[in-house]
């Protein structure tokens, strides 16, 4: 889960590791427009490779409460997904 909580952060990250002998083609799908950006949204993964990704938010179009929404990472191996969750007073 990627909780960016009650405060005025706009920006989280996670990461993403190639823990396999093969290159990893990715691209992330999200589904709400409160989410605005996701840095890299695509890239490609050599093995032992890292990658930090971005997501950020715009806090002034979420409905009051719990905004939770779902992340996909889609690669050639397969696919994750990944919740995000944000809160407005």
């Amino acid at each position: 889960i990627i909780d960016f909580g009650y405060n005025n952060d706009i920006s989280r990250m996670f990461s993403i590791f190639n823990d396999g002998e093969n290159v990893i083609e990715y691209n992330i799908q999200k589904t709400v427009s409160w989410i605005t950006d996701i840095n890299p949204v695509a890239d490609t993964l050599l093995p032992g490779d890292l990658k930090s990704i971005i997501i950020t938010i715009n806090r002034d179009m979420l409905s009051q409460g719990e905004n939770t929404t779902k992340i996909y990472v889609i690669s050639n191996y397969g696919s994750k997904e990944i919740t995000v969750k944000v809160y407005k007073h």
